[in-house]
Formats: structure tokens, C-alpha cells, sequence
């Protein structure tokens, strides 16, 4: 790898990083609970061919949107399509998607900067009501080529909601991320994995998938750079999509050596859209995905 390439586009990346963040007041809302193990009961997709094209790509964040990889549904029909634009990535190789619940915060930008530094792409699940008020931040996951999608507007155990709020709870989340990325995700992350049939049947009718894990970090509990890099190296796969939380300064600091082990371990760093794209899984609307298998 050409260390002159990864510094010369590091120093590109945080400028555009800055003028994002520039123009966003830097508020932090109230720092949501942590997530827990994730539901059982989920049904997972059975692989099937994916198509490649999809809706056009938003151009508002120069350069880097060219990469911006985005689960999107098909008016019309029952199928999300995913728009994988790094169609250079090795298909051999082992895929983990690296997922960020919570934020965005005043950690996420480091947690993007290394991402960018070392070619790699993660998935970003954000509380609604944060978006707003942190609008540079959301612009700038999506402008590096990271994907942003919901965590509920709040962080209320949706199982415990009726249907209309449950759908009030996606939709204000949707539209908030639409309004920063211009992109209208497919797919979120029910707070805390918890998920039933009323949750899935609300999803479903919003066009939604629902994105659990395969291995939770439990960065939130230790809250311990050390431990969380340990974890990781101890229980990395193929295939994985690994649960952490960027409202914590321990798990962006951990990153430091989390994201250069699984690189240089030969692991490739994807969205959660990208792997079920390189898996050949068809995403669809209600069902549950907790891995790449």
C-alpha cells in the first residue's frame, strides 16, 4: 500500500470533513442506552442474485460519493436493491461490516477519518432526533463512502410501541437521514436487536429491512480500547457484522488498531449494503440480517 496515496487522500478527506462540520453546530443530544443481544425469532433472507444498478447517486459530496454504496427499495416490488459502487473489491477475500450505533458524535469523524485512511467502508446507525442538530457529521460518514441508516428516532424499545408509533418512530428517522444524505435507506437497526412479529410487519409495510449483529463487542460495558481490540482479534470472521457504538471515545480509539489488524489480517471493511451484495443475498422488506451468510 503506498503510504504518500493513503496521506495525500487522509488530508483531502479531513479537509472536506472540516468545511462539512463547519457549517453544523457541534450539539449532543442525550447519549442513547446501549444495545443488547439481539433478538431471536428473526428470519434470514436465503441467497439469491443481486441486482448491480440501482436509483442514480446523490453528487452533493464531491469526489467521494463515487464510492457511496446504499440499500435502497424498488417502488413496486417486494425487493431492496443494493447499489454496491465499489465493484473493485476481491470477492475471495473475507468481509466484515464494522456497524456504529448511536451516534453521530464528536468521535465519529476519527472513526471516518481511519476509515478513509485505509480504503474501508463501515455502517453508521444513527438516532434520529441526533441528525439534525449534526448534520456535517451524517454528510461527512456519507461522503467518505460509509452507509447511514436508523436507529429509531429515539432509542425506544420499539416491542413495547404500537404499530403507528412504531411507524412514526422509522418514518421521522428516514426522512431526517433523506434530508442530509439524500438517500432514503432500506434498512435500520431496532434499538437494542429487539425486534417481534408487530415490529417486523410495521417494517415491512415501510419497506424496511432490519439489521441486527453476529458478534456484539460489548464496547458500550467495558468501554475499554484494549478489551474491545482484544475481542475483536479473538473473535473476527468472514462474513461478520460486528456491533459497536461511535458514542464512545474507547471504541473510537480502539479503531486505531482495530481497522489496520482486520486490513492487514486480509479482511476487507464493507457496509452491511456491500456485503449482502458481495454475498449474493436479496435483501427484502420485514426480514431480519444479522450476517453475510
Amino acid at each position: 500500500m503506498n503510504m504518500k496515496n493513503i496521506n495525500r487522500r487522509s488530508l483531502a478527506f479531513v479537509m472536506i470533513v472540516s468545511l462539512l462540520l463547519a457549517v453544523t453546530p457541534i450539539t449532543e443530544n442525550a447519549i442513547a442506552a446501549p444495545d443488547t443481544a439481539p433478538s431471536t425469532g428473526g428470519a434470514q433472507a436465503a441467497p439469491a442474485a443481486v441486482a448491480a444498478t440501482g436509483p442514480a447517486i446523490p453528487t452533493a459530496y464531491g469526489a467521494f460519493t463515487s464510492s457511496y454504496a446504499a440499500a435502497m427499495y424498488l417502488p413496486g416490488t417486494n425487493t431492496i436493491r443494493v447499489q454496491p459502487i465499489r465493484t473493485y473489491l476481491d470477492r475471495s477475500k473475507p468481509m466484515i461490516a464494522l456497524t456504529f450505533d448511536d451516534g453521530p458524535s464528536q468521535y465519529t469523524e476519527h472513526i471516518v477519518e481511519l476509515l478513509d485512511r485505509y480504503d474501508c467502508r463501515a455502517t453508521f446507525c444513527v438516532i434520529g432526533n441526533r441528525v439534525g442538530p449534526q448534520k456535517g457529521r451524517v454528510r461527512a460518514v456519507a461522503a467518505q463512502g460509509s452507509e447511514v441508516v436508523g436507529h429509531s428516532w429515539d432509542h425506544k424499545n420499539l416491542t413495547s410501541l404500537s404499530k403507528k408509533k412504531i411507524r412514526r418512530e422509522l418514518k421521522k428517522t428516514n426522512q431526517a437521514i433523506k434530508s442530509v444524505t439524500g438517500v432514503r435507506p432500506a434498512m435500520y437497526r431496532p434499538p437494542y436487536g429487539a425486534y417481534d412479529e408487530k415490529v417486523r410487519k410495521a417494517s415491512k409495510k415501510l419497506h424496511l429491512a432490519l439489521l441486527t449483529w453476529s458478534y456484539d463487542t460489548k464496547d458500550w460495558k467495558s468501554l475499554d480500547p484494549k478489551k474491545v481490540y482484544g475481542r475483536i482479534k479473538k473473535h473476527a470472521e468472514g462474513d461478520q457484522i460486528l456491533l459497536m457504538h461511535d458514542i464512545h471515545e474507547s471504541t473510537a480509539i480502539a479503531m486505531d488498531k482495530v481497522i489496520p489488524w482486520l486490513v492487514g489480517q486480509g479482511y476487507e471493511l464493507v457496509t452491511v449494503s456491500e456485503l449482502m451484495y458481495y454475498k449474493g443475498i436479496d435483501i427484502k422488506p420485514g426480514i431480519v440480517y444479522n450476517d453475510g451468510i
